[in-house]
C-alpha cells in the first residue's frame, strides 16, 4: 500500500487561471500531489432487450492524470458495479464504488429489469451483456479487457456471485466473464439460480462480505455460498462485518476498505496500489450531484431537489450535524456554509469539518450545522452569464431552503455564517455582500476575489463580471453591510492571492467597513496550509437564539 499522509495529498492549485486572470500575476503553483479527474459517460446502451434499452454509466479516469505529458494512459481494469434492487442504491446513478476510480479503476454502473420484471436466468444474461460490452468496446474507453471484476450487493451481490461462478455453468461466452468479485450481503439460492451450485476450482476469486445484524438477507446464505466454494477449492473469503446491517455504507467502514481495496487490486490491477485523498478525486465538471458519495468523517451525503436547474434535477451536499444534534430535538442551531476551492469538491472540507467538530467540543465556538456546499469545480459560485450553470440560484434558492426544510436551524441572518478558500474565499464574499439580508459572518481564505481596477489577462470584465464582483457589490450594498458584518479575511505571505487581498482590504478600509485582515508568514496557497491555522472562534458570536 501507498503509505502517504493526508498533508502530502493536499492540492496547491485551488483557484484556476481562467477563473482568475487579474490575479495570477506570475506561475500559479503546482499540486503538491496530483489530483485525479474523472469523467462520467451517462445511459451507455450496453443491450437491447425486446426493444428495451439496458443502459450504464462509465466513470473514467481522465488520461492526462494517469501518464506523464506526451505518454499514452495504459488502459485500467474495470469493476462493474451491480445494484440491489432496494435501498439508497438502488439504482445506476449515483454509485458507492465511485471513489474506485481513484485507485486507478474505471466503473461500469449496469441497470437491469428487476425481478418483478425478470428471471434471475434472465437478470445474469442482462450482466453477462455489459461484460461482453466493455470488452468489445475496451479500445474506445481505453479499458483493460482482461481485468474486470464484478461487485453487487442484495441481490446485485448474487448477479456478481454468478458471473463468477460462470465456469460451472454450460454454453457460457468466455468474453463475459470476470476475473474478481465482491459480494455484498448476495443472497443465494432463495429463488432462481444459486451460485452455490455452480462453484468450480477455476471460478474468478470472489470476496464476500455481510453484517451480522443483517435482517433483509441472512448471513447464512453467504456463509453457504462461501463453503461451498471452498469445498470444492475455489477462491474464496468471508469476511463478517459486526454490527453492520444489509447498508453498503456499514459494510464499507473501517478496514474492510482496504480489504476490498487490496482484494481487487491483487486480482484486477496487478498488484498496484494507488491511493487518491478522497478530497482530490475531482469530480466532472457538472457534477451538481457529487458522483463519489463517501460519506468524510463526521458528515452525512444528502441530495436535494434543485428547480433551478429544471424539472427533477438534484444535486448534493454534505452536512455536520453538532454533539447531541440527535439528542436534543427541540434546540435549533446556526448554520455554517463552507465553499470550496476551484477545481475540488465539497469532499475537501473533511478535514476542515473535523477542525469544527474539535472546536464545538473544545467550548472554542457554539454547536452549529455545517454544510459543505457542491459548488463545481471551476463555478466561481455565481451564476455563469448563459444560466447553463446556476450555482448561485441552487444555493440561496434551492439548498438554504431544503437545509431550513429539514433541519432544526435557526432561519435568521444572524445564525447564517459563510466561510470559504480561494474560490470559495471570493464566493463567501460573493453571497455575503449580495445577501447581506441572509448572512451575518464572513470568513475569507486566500480568497480569489478580482480587483476592478487591475489589469486583466485573458478576456474582458463584463458588466455581469462587475456586477457580481465583492469590490463592487461592498459600495452598492454598504448600507446593509457596514457595522452589520462580522468579516475576516487571512491570506498569507507566500499566497499568489496576497497583493489582491490586499487591495481588497484596503478597498473595505475606504468604504469603512469593519474587519479583520490576517496575513500570516510562511504560509502559501493550499488546503494544507489554512487548515492548519483555522480558528473558529470567529464564530463565537453567531446567533444562536431564535
Amino acid at each position: 500500500m501507498l503509505n502517504v499522509s493526508i498533508w502530502t495529498c493536499l492540492p496547491l492549485l485551488l483557484f484556476p487561471s481562467l477563473a482568475l486572470p487579474q490575479v495570477a500575476t506570475g506561475v500559479i503553483p503546482g499540486r503538491e500531489w496530483p489530483a485525479t479527474k474523472f469523467t462520467v459517460d451517462r445511459g451507455l446502451e450496453y443491450t437491447n432487450v425486446d426493444g428495451r434499452s439496458l443502459l450504464l454509466d462509465m466513470y473514467r479516469p481522465q488520461a492526462e492524470y494517469q501518464a506523464p505529458a506526451g505518454q499514452p494512459a495504459a488502459p485500467v481494469p474495470v469493476i462493474v458495479w451491480i445494484h440491489g434492487e432496494a435501498g439508497q442504491f438502488a439504482g445506476r446513478y449515483p454509485t458507492p464504488v465511485a471513489r474506485m476510480v481513484g485507485n486507478g479503476y474505471a466503473v461500469a454502473s449496469i441497470d437491469y429489469p428487476s425481478s418483478a420484471e425478470a428471471s434471475v436466468t434472465q437478470q445474469l444474461e442482462d450482466c453477462r451483456a455489459a461484460v461482453r460490452w466493455l470488452r468489445t468496446n475496451a479500445g474506445k474507453y481505453n479499458l483493460d479487457p482482461d481485468h474486470i471484476g464484478a461487485w453487487g450487493i442484495s441481490e446485485g451481490g448474487r448477479l456478481a456471485a454468478l458471473l463468477g461462478t460462470s465456469a460451472g455453468l454450460e454454453a457460457v461466452d468466455p468474453a463475459s466473464s470476470v476475473q474478481a468479485v465482491v459480494d455484498f450481503s448476495g443472497s443465494t439460492g432463495s429463488k432462481g439460480l444459486d451460485p452455490a451450485s455452480y462453484g468450480a476450482k477455476d471460478n474468478a476469486p470472489i470476496m464476500i462480505l455481510h453484517g451480522d445484524r443483517d435482517t433483509a438477507m441472512a448471513l447464512r446464505q453467504s456463509q453457504a455460498l462461501d463453503a461451498a466454494l471452498r469445498k470444492v477449492g475455489a477462491n474464496s473469503t468471508l469476511r463478517i462485518v459486526k454490527g453492520a446491517g444489509h447498508d453498503f455504507s456499514q459494510l464499507q467502514q473501517g478496514d474492510s476498505v482496504e480489504l476490498v481495496n487490496n482484494f481487487l487490486d491483487q486480482n484486477l490491477n496487478g498488484g498496484k496500489h494507488v491511493r487518491f485523498w478522497l478530497g482530490k478525486i475531482d469530480p466532472p465538471d457538472d457534477a451538481w450531484v457529487d458522483p463519489i458519495v463517501d460519506e468524510p468523517v463526521g458528515t452525512r451525503y444528502v441530495t436535494f431537489a434543485a428547480p433551478s436547474l429544471g424539472p427533477g434535477r438534484m444535486a448534493s451536499y454534505l452536512i455536520y450535524l453538532p454533539p447531541g444534534y440527535d439528542k436534543t430535538p427541540a434546540k435549533r442551531y446556526p448554520v455554517l456554509y463552507y465553499f470550496h476551492g476551484g477545481g475540488g469538491s465539497q469532499r475537501v472540507g473533511d478535514i476542515w469539518v473535523q477542525k469544527l467538530d474539535a472546536a464545538i467540543k473544545a467550548g472554542t465556538c457554539p454547536p452549529m450545522i455545517a454544510v459543505l456546499v457542491e459548488g463545481l469545480p471551476g463555478g466561481g459560485f455565481l451564476d455563469s452569464p448563459d444560466g447553463k450553470s446556476p450555482i448561485e440560484s441552487v444555493v440561496i434558492k434551492d439548498l438554504i431552503p431544503s437545509i431550513d426544510a429539514n433541519y432544526r436551524t435557526i432561519r435568521r441572518r444572524e445564525s447564517r455564517a459563510l466561510e470559504g478558500l480561494s474560490m470559495g474565499g471570493s464566493g463567501a464574499f460573493h453571497f455575503g455582500f449580495k445577501y447581506p439580508e441572509m448572512f451575518s459572518m464572513i470568513y475569507g481564505m486566500c480568497a480569489g476575489v478580482s480587483d476592478p481596477n487591475a489589469a486583466t489577462r485573458g478576456r474582458p470584465r463584463t458588466p455581469y463580471d462587475l456586477a457580481n464582483n465583492p469590490f463592487i457589490l461592498a459600495e452598492a450594498n454598504l448600507a446593509a453591510i457596514k457595522g452589520r458584518f462580522k468579516i475576516r479575511s487571512v491570506v498569507g505571505t507566500d499566497d499568489f492571492t496576497l497583493e489582491v487581498n490586499k487591495a481588497f482590504d484596503a478597498r473595505l478600509s475606504a468604504l469603512g467597513i469593519p474587519h479583520e485582515f490576517k496575513i500570516v508568514p510562511h504560509v502559501s496557497h493550499g488546503y494544507k496550509e489554512y487548515y492548519q491555522i483555522l480558528d473558529f472562534s470567529f464564530f463565537k458570536t453567531i446567533g444562536t437564539t431564535m
